[in-house]
């Protein structure tokens, strides 16, 4: 127990002896890291979700659904990361598409990366619900076309029968398919119709979930200057401790040599 005694009181006695080495040491680490700190500009994260619920199938479309969403907002990654220098990551889950933004923004300007992001998002969406519109139209003349060209046919072919008899099987037959042309041929029409008189902006809707929720991420000033103080003392200590080392073998080898010149004049 003594011993332990005598060893903390000279560990202390070093500590003692090399306190201003210490503060020194703490010093120049408070204010390297406070430099570095105060130097970089503050770091938000913001999160956001978004919903779409779309009614195309009306019009015998498809492809706009979850997946086309996530792509449509990842579409801005590269704009986001060169002209405002915000970080776009997206990802799906449970039904919804959460989208977060990071970058050396404020909060309130984040805010408002997030709103014009959805107004990006919304007319990306416009123009490809337009380009699906305007293909099913290019479909769907086509096929009326073939309809009209099949339904000619048929009644060519009925006008070539002359007056057969009424129980015939192929006049029913021919006039079956022709009844059946007429009534596909009417349903294209109408299909077409609606296809060039509906609004894209009401086929589809994307909700943002609640307000985007926006957190400072760095730097934490307060722990990294408390991490700063710490590492500066224990680095303090180590060349507290290692200068008493050096002065102890100095002290040892002045000693040594002492001896030696004495036992020479002893002699």
């Amino acid at each position: 127990m003594d011993e332990y005694d005598v060893d903390l009181i000279d560990y202390l006695r070093i500590i003692w002896k090399g306190k201003w080495l210490i503060l020194a040491c703490v010093i120049v680490a408070l204010a390297t890291s406070a430099t570095v700190l105060w130097t970089r500009p503050d770091k938000f994260s913001g999160t956001a979700s978004y919903r779409l619920y779309q009614s195309l199938s009306v019009l015998g479309i498809s492809g706009l659904d979850q997946k086309e969403l996530l792509n449509t907002v990842l579409y801005f990654q590269s704009y986001y990361e060169k002209n405002t220098k915000l970080a776009l990551t997206a990802r799906t889950s449970d039904g919804r598409v959460a989208v977060t933004l990071a970058g050396p923004l404020p909060p309130d300007d984040l805010t408002q990366a997030f709103g014009r992001l959805s107004v990006s998002v919304n007319n990306q969406l416009k123009q490809y619900i337009r380009r699906e519109i305007a293909q099913a139209v290019v479909s769907t003349s086509m096929h009326i076309k073939q309809l009209t060209r099949q339904r000619d046919t048929l009644k060519t072919q009925m006008d070539a029968l002359g007056s057969p008899a009424p129980d015939d099987p192929l006049l029913g037959y021919l006039a079956q398919k022709t009844s059946d042309l007429y009534a596909q041929l009417a349903q294209d029409q109408v299909k077409l119709e609606a296809l060039n008189t509906t609004d894209p902006t009401a086929l589809f809707t994307v909700e943002t979930l609640g307000e985007p929720v926006v957190f400072q991420i760095r730097p934490n000033r307060a722990l990294s200057l408390a991490v700063s103080g710490v590492l500066g003392v224990f680095f303090g200590l180590f060349l507290a401790f290692f200068v008493h080392y050096l002065e102890d073998v100095r002290e040892r080898e002045g000693r040594a040599e002492g001896k030696e010149l004495k036992s020479r004049y002893v002699v």
